[in-house]
């Protein structure tokens, strides 16, 4: 029964995700996007160094060396996910975020050699027709900049979650974790400098969806995910992330009133339905895999 509050306060976290995608697209309103991700991961990065400052005190060289070059990998992934937010729909971009479930496995085979199951083969392909759906306007496809900018940040996650599987055993997970939070703020301060007018929000609404963002949505969802994955399966946390699309839709229609046509509810339903047997269907065989090789043996 225990596991199954901890997988209930992981669908908790999943459903501020969802929400996060439209507190974004609501603060990208008054500020503008460097300012906007400066201040979110600057607010998560000191919220969670203040939980875990003893911890933080004791952070190492090799957590630094790998937390730097993997923030940059992150900073890129959130970077073209708030420009994505910024043309189109919330609730798209959520589903397009998603197929990074899919692409997760596939960077997997290239960098960790890992072999491809049937199960991905089959997502990937429901995947696409789900994204070729979402594009499709009248009887011609219009991929837009927004939907290339939401998939590039996709890509950039996908190769993220798998770098962060690769160096997190290496060190502290939660100062490896909490270092990102500072790189992809000190990255975003910087730009934003260059380039913008830096300020704060003027509007008590902006505030409230920054910080819900920032202590909820990124210092809090991280916190949450180091502890939790310790007594949830990995296959497990990865379908209950996996519905972070759905519940971006649903705040998006009751609360935002997103309106998304017949095509982009078919393409986006495609789009979970291929994450789901990629997770589902990568679980069974690693089973099998395994099963196979204990008779063997």
């Amino acid at each position: 029964m225990k596991n199954k509050g901890y997988e209930f306060i992981l669908l908790v976290v999943t459903a501020f995700w969802g929400l996060s995608f439209l507190l974004t697209k609501d603060v990208l309103g008054e500020l503008s996007l460097f300012n906007f991700l400066a201040l979110r991961f600057g607010i998560a990065f000191i919220f969670s160094s203040i939980v875990f400052f003893k911890s933080m005190c004791e952070i190492d060289k090799a957590t630094i060396k790998y937390g730097i070059s993997i923030g940059v990998i992150l900073f890129l992934s959130f970077v073209f996910q708030t420009l994505g937010i910024s043309y189109i729909s919330a609730s798209k971009v959520a589903f397009i975020t998603g197929l990074s479930v899919v692409i997760v496995p596939m960077i997997s085979a290239i960098i960790l050699k890992r072999k491809l199951s049937i199960s991905v083969w089959i997502g990937a392909i429901f995947a696409i027709v789900g994204l070729g759906l979402m594009t499709l306007e009248g009887e011609t496809w219009n991929i837009s900049v927004g939907e290339i900018y939401a998939l590039l940040g996709a890509i950039f996650f996908a190769l993220y979650v798998v770098l962060v599987e690769i160096y997190t055993k290496k060190v502290n997970s939660v100062n490896f974790a909490i270092l990102q939070l500072a790189i992809v703020s000190l990255f975003s301060f910087a730009i934003s400098i260059l380039t913008e007018s830096v300020r704060l929000p003027h509007k008590s609404a902006s505030w409230v969806g920054l910080m819900v963002l920032a202590l909820l949505c990124t210092s809090g969802a991280y916190i949450a995910q180091n502890v939790l994955q310790n007594y949830v399966s990995a296959s497990k946390t990865a379908i209950i992330f996996s519905t972070e699309p759905v519940f971006a839709g649903i705040f998006g229609m009751l609360i935002w009133k997103e309106i998304l046509t017949t095509n982009a509810i078919l393409g986006g339903a495609l789009i979970f339905i291929g994450m789901l047997v990629v997770e589902v269907g990568s679980d069974i065989y690693l089973k099998f895999s395994k099963n196979s090789s204990n008779q063997l043996s």
